[in-house]
């Protein structure tokens, strides 16, 4: 048994195949053991036993299901604009009734029924329920039924869905949802979560107790459950999108054999059309059943037309530019063989830390998450994107004494996947020390539209840069990108960078031997200020000191000039959106 664990960790779901002849064509092959088959298979059956696997060289993927008696029943559902079924047809096979959501999307019965006379034939059919966009593209559920009318217990063979046009899905399973109150109240008095080899993962999730809640983020527009229903132990479920964006209340389906020891999974379209972005659902135990107040969870399935995301992971290692950590020396990173990269990073607080634990990130991308870890003595965690543009904070304590042996990662929606301008963003991630010995624990971001590759990184060797007064360029220092840095004590010193581009940002160091400098583009024009390096604790390797974004696409010059007073001002390197120009040498002035 796996103990439940928080992670948000999706699954992308892969295309199995092309339907011959007709492009953008997603085929999902319909089988019965879920656990064992890929993850992309949209359906599920009930009641599980009436069907049957069964190979067969001719169907796709080499088997189908079938099933011979009355009330045996299949819920399919795929994302696209059209719909279409794969059959087999032989000598005892019958009538299929089917309907496209509920009927409003259309319905009929295919008779499948084919004998040649002398001897049985076999033939594999494709049925188009619903032509390429006649249907919306979002959800659509699939019901297909044995032709219940005919009064016959005669075969109906099932082998493959056909979506048109079809829209990329994820998958988030039940043991990646985050369970309110406790595992008391989930999955029994043991705290695991049931094994059912029939369902999503292998396991589902389920409470007996009224009032008893769990969550689930995820990006995109549209969000389906998928739900079992056991015997007369079924309650409502109340549920609601973002605290009230969408909400309603669900009855679990009965068993069709009028209470009889019989398991089914049926998917509800919860919410379709939902604005762009991240979202959190909460589904809670209504109460008010009629035998147990029972809820049983399986997955959900999510409509993911996210951008892509590129992920880069949380590391002390100056390899990765990007990452600064201020105060350096209470960051700690180490091995973790289930982190991302097999490594995570952390700050810890014991006793309560009166310096400030705050890394920061910086991006080119229209979006951010953050991979965390939950531990037993997990921490608050506090962020913030562009200065507070978008800020929060996530409690990352976790109720056991460690995580599961697969950890328990939560990815955080830091913003939207496209809130942000195209251009240069931090993130500033910080331990914020409520109580000691508590620790917080990093593992990656993720950036939605990664623009990386259109950023120039200018380190302070670099001849594009133009120095005045008395620097110590290429100052050696192991954890500067790069290797080294630019140092400068002469109050009359200054630095310039000409680029053509939208954005720019520089990172810098801070110290206790550091002090102010300014800054200002094209003179003012494009932005000005003051930066201050000092810091008394520790020091601070890689910070971002300041950003501008939202400049004209063309030249521009960033002169950096020492604050004026005693002290040392350190730069790093400086990014540009762009491209950047080697400074004209006026030999006549020399």
């Amino acid at each position: 048994m796996n103990v439940v664990r928080l992670v948000i960790i999706t699954v992308l779901l892969g295309l199995l195949g092309a339907s011959p002849g007709l492009a953008g064509t997603q085929v999902f092959d319909v089988v019965k053991n879920f656990s064992n088959a890929p993850q992309g298979n949209p359906h599920n059956s009930y009641p599980y036993d009436m069907w049957v696997d069964e190979a067969d060289a001719g169907a796709y993927n080499g088997g189908f299901l079938w099933a011979n008696q009355q009330a045996s029943g299949m819920h399919l559902w795929g994302v696209g604009t059209g719909l279409a079924l794969r059959v087999v047809q032989q000598g005892n096979t019958r009538q299929i009734s089917w309907k496209i959501d509920g009927g409003s999307g259309g319905s009929g019965i295919i008779d499948t029924n084919f004998d040649t006379g002398d001897r049985p034939g076999v033939r594999y059919t494709t049925y188009v329920l619903a032509a390429t966009g006649t249907l919306s593209s979002g959800f659509h559920i699939i019901e297909v039924d044995t032709n219940n009318s005919l009064g016959l217990n005669e075969t109906i063979i099932l082998d493959a869905l056909e979506v048109y046009d079809g829209v990329p899905t994820t998958l988030i399973d039940q043991v990646n949802w985050y369970y309110i109150g406790g595992p008391a109240t989930w999955a029994a008095s043991d705290n695991t979560l049931e094994s059912d080899k029939y369902a999503y993962g292998g396991s589902i999730c389920y409470t007996l107790g009224a009032g008893a809640a769990c969550q689930a983020s995820f990006n995109g527009t549209g969000v389906m459950l998928i739900m079992s229903s056991r015997w007369d132990w079924d309650t409502k479920i109340d549920w609601s999108i973002d605290g009230g964006l969408a909400s309603g209340t669900l009855l679990p389906p009965h068993t069709r054999l009028g209470g009889a020891s019989t398991n089914f999974r049926a998917p509800v379209v919860l919410a379709q059309g939902l604005p762009y972005g991240a979202h959190t659902l909460t589904l809670t135990n209504g109460g008010g059943g009629t035998g147990w107040d029972l809820i049983i969870l399986d997955a959900l399935q999510v409509i993911n037309n996210a951008p892509p995301k590129t992920r880069y992971e949380v590391t002390k290692s100056p390899a990765d530019n990007k990452m600064g950590f201020i105060h350096w020396n209470k960051w700690y990173q180490e091995g973790n063989a289930e982190a991302s990269a097999g490594n995570q990073v952390y700050a810890f607080d014991y006793p309560v830390e009166s310096a400030t634990q705050t890394m920061t990130f910086l991006f080119c991308g229209t979006g951010v998450d953050l991979g965390i870890w939950r531990y037993g003595n997990g921490e608050f965690i506090g962020w913030s994107v562009d200065d507070g543009a978008y800020a929060g904070s996530y409690d990352s304590w976790w109720w056991l004494a460690a995580p599961p042996a697969q950890g328990d990662r939560p990815i955080l929606p830091l913003s939207g996947p496209v809130s942000l301008s195209s251009g240069l963003h931090k993130v500033e991630v910080t331990n914020l020390n409520r109580s000691a010995a508590q620790i917080i624990v990093l593992d990656f971001f993720e950036v939605y539209n990664d623009g990386w590759a259109d950023v120039t990184e200018v380190e302070n060797t670099d001849p594009a840069l133009a120095y005045t007064g008395s620097w110590v360029v290429a100052d050696p220092e192991p954890n500067s990108s790069g290797g080294s840095r630019a140092t400068t004590s002469d109050p009359a010193a200054t630095l310039s960078l000409t680029f053509n581009g939208t954005s720019v940002a520089v990172v810098g160091w801070k110290q206790d031997i550091c002090t102010t400098y300014n800054w200002s583009i094209d003179n003012g024009a494009g932005g000005s200020g003051v930066i201050d390096q000092f810091d008394s604790v520790d020091a601070s390797v890689r910070p971002v000191d300041f950003i501008v974004n939202g400049l004209t696409d063309g030249p521009h010059t960033l002169t950096i000039s020492h604050g004026g007073g005693s002290g040392y001002i350190e730069i790093d390197y400086i990014a540009v959106k762009g491209t950047t120009s080697t400074p004209v040498m006026d030999w006549a002035l020399y």
